[in-house]
């Protein structure tokens, strides 16, 4: 089968998945920026098996529009976005349900995390912890390993991981920002695995501060990466010296997002990745994988879009 691809993004993520779908013998039927789309007609008309949505974060209306768009016309779409999500889950739900959109790749990187805790999830849990951001991760771990905190995250900003690049690498704003992608990345999964009714990224309280002192704290602490987790333990609070989340959901589950040490074989496993521990009556489960950059994003991309046209 001769798969026929439109790519929706003409940025890190959209060349290189052009790239990659070229080296796998998919026909590119176009390549678009986000605004070079003015007659969606005929986009349509050229009849692509696939649409990967590959375009900047905060263009939620224009990802809402392009996903209505194809979704209705009976057409795939992939996406690596997350502020549509994060904001509309409710109205997107229904192309979810019917097996039109796809997203893995918006949480997680190249482990596939909606996917794993959508299986795993089927019978109930009691627990699940989550490191969600590879660029802190990635951050943490160069600093775990003697690098000063502002190499790691001047390094981080040039390798393309941060949320914000082309700037001056700014510790507070970089760090804000990542902490911004946990939580929208959270609020993903709560509504995916219906722990919320439409939960959106502003519903979701940040607590504690963010200035410079209190983050060089916590990243120079050995063993420390940025833990979300869904649980039904009881609330024990937040902290008044860094951000921190919390956010009750349905059937006496919380949200919680702090910087907590992880300990032996897990520390070493995530290093710079990211990864999950899932813990049920049934079982136990860890995952690890690499989270943050265009290679696990783009590869979570086409595994969804194989799905898809399956």
């Amino acid at each position: 089968m001769n798969k026929k691809a439109l790519i929706i993004g003409k940025g890190k993520i959209g060349n290189f998945l052009a790239d990659t779908l070229r080296k796998l013998n998919w026909s590119l039927v176009e390549v678009v920026g986000r605004n070079d789309v003015d007659n969606y007609l005929d986009s349509l008309q050229k009849k692509p098996d696939v649409v990967f949505l590959a375009i900047a974060t905060e263009d939620k209306d224009a990802a809402c529009a392009y996903i209505n768009l194809f979704n209705g016309a009976g057409i795939p779409v992939v996406t690596c976005e997350k502020i549509a999500l994060s904001e509309h889950f409710g109205q997107m739900k229904r192309w979810i349900d019917k097996g039109m959109l796809h997203f893995n790749a918006s949480v997680g990187g190249g482990i596939m995390i909606p996917q794993q805790l959508e299986t795993l999830s089927a019978l109930g849990f009691e627990e699940i912890r989550l490191v969600l951001n590879g660029t802190l991760s990635y951050i943490a771990h160069q600093v775990d390993g003697g690098m000063p905190i502002e190499m790691a995250v001047e390094q981080a900003q040039g390798l393309g991981l941060t949320e914000s690049v082309g700037e001056k690498p700014d510790i507070v704003k970089i760090v804000q920002s990542e902490i911004h992608d946990i939580v929208r990345k959270s609020v993903i999964l709560v509504n995916h695995l219906g722990l919320a009714s439409n939960l959106t990224f502003g519903q979701v309280k940040l607590h504690g501060s963010s200035n410079l002192r209190s983050l060089m704290d916590i990243l120079s602490r050995p063993g420390f990466r940025y833990v979300v987790t869904i649980t039904r333990r009881e609330h024990s609070g937040v902290s008044g010296n860094r951000p921190t989340i919390y956010q009750p959901l349905e059937n006496g589950y919380s949200l919680r997002g702090d910087w907590e040490p992880i300990n032996g074989t897990c520390s070493e496993r995530i290093g710079s990745n990211c990864g999950f521990y899932f813990h049920s009556v049934h079982n136990t489960v860890q995952f690890f994988g690499r989270g943050a950059g265009a290679g696990p994003t783009v590869s979570a991309m086409i595994a969804d879009a194989n799905k898809a046209l399956m």
